[in-house]
């Protein structure tokens, strides 16, 4: 039983893509509740990169508030050398086939961190594994953490030189990520009762890519993206009509200090919230 109440004030918006402390995220969910409640969001969803730790947190945070909190993650695959990310939502984070899916992820994203630390090494920079683990803290370990680190170490002067100059995608530090099959995330996301979203398609998805996507149980589309121009939202609203997909959007916050703020900026209607909660609550009890 999907355990979300129908919209009572058409006016709300709600953001559906939101990152906390618990994976790359600068705010705790608590702080994320917070500037949600003040920015008078309807519901938010709690999507961070491979885990569900942060949705408790944020869940018990909005308690008696009136804000909605959307069980929540984003997982992430390569494919025909694209990047590609699924939004879940209304998922069990209690799932078995969820729980054991994340442990094998993080097992993976440690020993990719480990990879690319001897590969800083080799480059000629010592950077501490047990001081990037200490940023992570309780959230799931990846490249911004190494980056943190870095600057911290004085290696770099900024988080963005650390991706630019050693470890983003083709530089001499980078280690390439675990791929699973996209399905995979989809068939994850569907065993744990959610919805699963193409998250921030941008420029480099066709309809036929897409469509394949549809083929392997691809829900829906995040049309509302910062990095999506009105002309490209107007293009996926079109091709999820065409395709019979969701339409879902949000802000893809991770931080406050960026240079423009997103939270809050980036809504759809509570209308499309109630949708996927109803075809969450339909895929059940098929």
């Amino acid at each position: 039983m999907i355990n979300f109440k129908p919209v009572a004030d058409s006016n709300e918006r709600a953001d559906l893509h939101i990152h906390t402390s618990a994976s790359d995220g600068d705010l705790s969910p608590e702080k994320i509740v917070e500037k949600c409640l003040r920015l008078k969001l309807g519901a938010i969803g709690i999507t961070d990169h491979d885990t569900v730790s942060g949705v408790k947190a944020a869940k018990k945070a909005a308690r008696n508030s009136g804000i909605r909190v959307i069980p929540g993650i984003e997982l992430g695959t390569h494919s025909d050398g694209i990047e590609i990310h699924i939004l879940g939502y209304f998922i069990d984070v209690e799932s078995p086939a969820l729980r054991q899916y994340l442990v094998q992820i993080n097992e993976q994203r440690l020993r990719r961190t480990e990879l690319i630390v001897e590969s800083l090494a080799r480059n000629g920079i010592e950077i501490n594994l047990d001081k990037i683990i200490d940023k992570a803290g309780n959230g799931t370990i990846g490249r911004p953490h190494i980056a943190k680190a870095m600057v911290d170490a004085g290696v770099v002067k900024s988080y963005q030189a650390a991706f630019n100059k050693w470890i983003g995608d083709g530089a001499p530090a980078c280690e390439k990520k675990s791929i699973q099959a996209p399905g995979e995330l989809i068939d994850v996301i569907h065993q744990s009762g959610g919805v699963a979203i193409l998250a921030h398609p941008g420029a480099e998805w066709t309809r036929d890519g897409i469509r394949k996507l549809k083929r392997h149980g691809l829900d829906g589309i995040e049309v509302v993206h910062p990095r999506h121009t009105k002309k490209t939202e107007a293009m996926y609203r079109k091709l999820a009509f065409e395709c019979n997909l969701l339409v879902t959007g949000g802000s893809d916050f991770h931080s406050p200090l960026r240079k423009i703020d997103p939270l809050g900026k980036y809504t759809v209607d509570m209308t499309v919230v109630q949708r996927l909660a109803n075809y969450c609550e339909r895929r059940i009890n098929a």
